[in-house]
């Protein structure tokens, strides 16, 4: 019984992120960003989600850190992982960026959470770089010889062009 009221809860936080996802979200137009990174978010609860790169094991703390050191005129765009709010992958027991997480990146200036539809692959193309914490998107743009910079080690990590933060 536990079990199952726990997927159900699962379910409205992940309906509720969801929604408010949408509502901070914007469409990406390269008219609106002329210059800026793209930062991928990884589903949680994977092992990729918490990178050995201390201090960079938050995604939170690590896009506070990137908006402290990029110049105002840099945005900083960030998408979820299309995943994170699938019932599909829901897992017992279930972890998730919530609330706080999203409102509390939406107050950084010149950050912007990315339509989760929106096409990674074009919105790169003029990118500065694409930080990303070991996800498949980080090998599939290196192969379009984009910029990547990985939070951690992934499983591409002898690839280049790549830069990988570390414990440094």
């Amino acid at each position: 019984a536990k079990y199952s009221q726990e997927i159900k809860n699962t379910y409205k936080e992940k309906e509720f992120n969801f929604d408010l996802y949408q509502k901070l979200s914007v469409k990406f137009s390269f008219k609106k960003f002329k210059k800026f990174v793209i930062v991928c978010l990884q589903y949680q609860p994977e092992t990729s989600t918490t990178p050995l790169a201390f201090p960079f094991d938050n995604s939170s703390y690590f896009i506070k850190i990137l908006r402290e050191n990029l110049d105002d005129e840099i945005s900083i765009l960030i998408k979820e992982h299309p995943s994170q709010f699938s019932k599909e992958y829901t897992r017992y027991p279930e972890s998730w960026r919530n609330e706080a997480f999203y409102k509390a990146i939406n107050e950084f200036k010149n950050t912007f959470f990315l339509d989760i539809n929106t096409d990674l692959f074009l919105a790169s193309e003029n990118a500065i770089a694409v930080f990303n914490f070991g996800g498949n998107i980080g090998s599939e743009l290196i192969l379009r010889e984009k910029h990547i910079v990985t939070i951690g080690h992934s499983w591409f990590s002898p690839c280049i062009p790549k830069h990988t933060i570390k414990n440094e």
